[in-house]
Parts: structure tokens; C-alpha cells; sequence
């Protein structure tokens, strides 16, 4: 028995259907989605999307459907938003270049804040000297002036002059200081937000040179945990604080530290018969972010053996299996 195709018992219909002037038919659907084939395109549908079809019953253009003012409107916010978020991390490059070629190292850092806030509290202190020497000088003018008045004489108008004057330049004084402590403080919280910053990507270099010196892309996915939200990773990273804490107790590691809020770390390697475990953290918008175990050792060859024995690639590899444990 002869089998037809969908395309032969297509093209019958169009066959048994009156001739189109044009040689081709349109092909609709309507609003319950149900499909329609004329040769024309009710005024109704034109909004649609439809099929043009021609003699032979191929597909010959395929137009989408208009987009509703809703979705123009969604689409344009959409693109504003990616915009800005290019914009913003374009920004935040520069200002990662600008950060990591003004200071090498942390303590560069920290030097540079506490010279600057060493600056501001000299002038606090010359500011204070001043105040307590026109505080000396008015008690001085005040008894003077009291001993005028007690005189019945009348106190001159250079000496109340010049108490009014030293009492202003009090007040200008005090001003003065309150302008420099916040100074101060703005300094602190840029340099604050600097700091972290640095942190960060200092922990992002060492995270990336362990991982390349060390582990493949094929080690990097067995061991990397992923998270189906943010919340999760946020759970996740707490645990992986005491996964961490373990380890270091069970191979005799230096203790765990946050060097930053996306790097927890054991102490670098001093040796070739020593290790450090690190565990990174990242977070996406969309499918939440993962956790990154990575084992360091020495560059030379005795540390990479240790970084690939086997009690290391077990302690790489039971992250995963701990966090999956503990998140059930």
C-alpha cells in the first residue's frame, strides 16, 4: 500500500483549491489557533504571523508575528538595561586598571590611607593649638574687662572688640575641624571601599593562577559546585566555611581565612610538602553562580606531584559531595 507523505496530501489540497492569481496561498491561524489557508490575508490578521505558500505546497516565507506596544515597550527597557550594565562594568574596569597599577600590594594600600589621614589629624591638631591659645587670650581680655567694670571705668572698644573677634575665630576654628573630620571620614570609606575591592581582585589572580598552574578545565568543572540561586549560594558558601575548617584540621593546614567576600583560603605554601585549599565563590543573576575548590602548591615539580595525589583531588572533589549532602 502507498504511503503519502504530509507534504503530498498538502499539496492535493492545494491542488483541489481554486487557482490563486498570484500562484501561492496564505497561511494563518486565528485567535483559538487554528490554522486558515486563503489567498489573501483578512485585514484582522495582518498583525499575525502566517506562512506564504506556494503552487507546490513549499513554504516559501514566514513572517512573525508584530510585536504589541507591551512587548516594543518591554524590548526597549530591556536594551536600556543592558546598556547601562555595560556602561557601569566598563567603568568598574577602568577603575580595577587605575586600583592595581596605583598599589602593588595591600600593605601600599593601607600605607597610602594612613599617611593621608596622618595629614588631616596634623591639621585637626594645628586647628585645636590655635583654639586654645584664643581660649587663653578671651580669658585674659574678660578679666581685664572686669576689672574695667569694676573700676566703674568703661571697658575700651578695642578689648570688646577684640574678645568678639577671638570668639568668631573660635567658632570659624571649630567649623574648620568638623569640615576635616569629614574629610576624614569620606577618605576612610573610599579608601574602605578600595580595600575590598583590592581584595577582591587579588583573591580573582590567585584564584585564576592556582587554577591554571594546577588544575585542567575538566578538574575545574569535576570540582565546581553549582548553585540554582543566589540564596542557595549563600547557604552554600556558609557550609563550605566548614568544609574548609575540617580540612584544615585533618592535613595540619594553617587556619581558613576570608580574604575577601568571594575567596576562603589556608595559608600559601611554603613549601614543597605543603598545600593550600581555596574556595571561590560567584554569583550570577540568572542561574544563581557556583563554588570554585582549588588545591595550590609550589610551581616546581615536587609541589605539583603533591597537588596531584590523590588525598588532594579527594579533598577538591568532596566539596561537592558535602554541599549536596548538606543542602538537601
Amino acid at each position: 500500500m502507498q504511503k503519502f507523505s504530509f507534504k503530498n496530501i498538502l499539496l492535493f489540497v492545494l491542488i483541489l483549491m481554486p487557482a490563486i492569481s498570484q500562484g501561492g496561498m496564505v497561511k494563518w491561524y486565528d485567535d483559538k489557533g487554528v490554522a486558515h489557508y486563503s489567498d489573501h490575508l483578512p485585514p484582522s490578521t495582518s498583525r499575525k504571523a502566517r506562512e506564504e505558500i506556494n503552487d507546490q505546497g513549499l513554504t516559501v516565507k514566514k513572517v512573525r508575528a508584530a510585536k504589541t506596544p507591551e512587548e516594543l515597550a518591554q524590548e526597549r527597557a530591556l536594551k536600556t538595561r543592558e546598556r547601562l550594565f555595560r556602561q557601569q562594568r566598563k567603568k568598574q574596569e577602568t577603575k580595577d586598571r587605575v586600583l592595581l597599577r596605583t598599589f602593588q600590594t595591600e600593605k601600599e594600600l593601607l600605607s597610602s590611607l594612613n599617611s593621608l589621614v596622618k595629614t588631616i589629624d596634623g591639621r585637626i591638631a594645628n586647628i585645636q593649638t590655635s583654639i586654645h591659645r584664643a581660649e587663653r587670650k578671651i580669658i585674659d581680655d574678660q578679666r581685664t574687662a572686669a576689672r574695667y567694670e569694676k573700676q566703674g571705668k568703661a571697658v575700651p572698644g578695642v578689648l570688646s572688640r577684640e574678645i568678639i573677634a577671638l570668639e568668631k575665630t573660635i567658632e570659624n576654628s571649630e567649623k574648620a575641624i568638623q569640615r576635616q573630620a569629614t574629610k576624614r571620614q569620606k577618605l576612610n570609606d573610599k579608601y574602605g571601599k578600595e580595600h575590598k575591592r583590592f581584595l577582591q581582585l587579588k583573591a580573582r589572580e590567585r584564584v585564576f593562577k592556582a587554577r591554571s598552574n594546577v588544575d585542567t578545565g575538566a578538574e575545574v568543572h569535576k570540582n565546581t559546585f553549582k548553585c540554582a540561586n543566589v540564596d542557595v549560594c549563600k547557604q552554600a558558601w556558609a557550609f563550605a566555611k566548614n568544609y574548609l575548617a575540617d580540612v584544615a584540621i585533618k592535613h595540619k593546614l594553617a587556619n581558613p581565612q576570608v580574604k575577601s567576600d568571594i575567596v576562603l583560603t589556608t595559608a600559601k605554601p611554603t613549601n614543597d610538602k605543603t598545600f593550600s585549599v581555596l574556595i571561590s565563590r560567584e554569583f550570577f543573576k540568572k542561574n544563581g553562580g557556583r563554588l570554585l575548590i582549588i588545591a595550590e602548591c609550589t610551581k616546581i615539580r615536587p609541589g605539583k606531584r603533591l597537588c596531584a595525589q590523590s588525598k588532594v583531588r579527594k579533598i577538591k572533589q568532596g566539596l561537592k559531595v558535602y554541599l549536596k549532602k548538606q543542602l538537601r
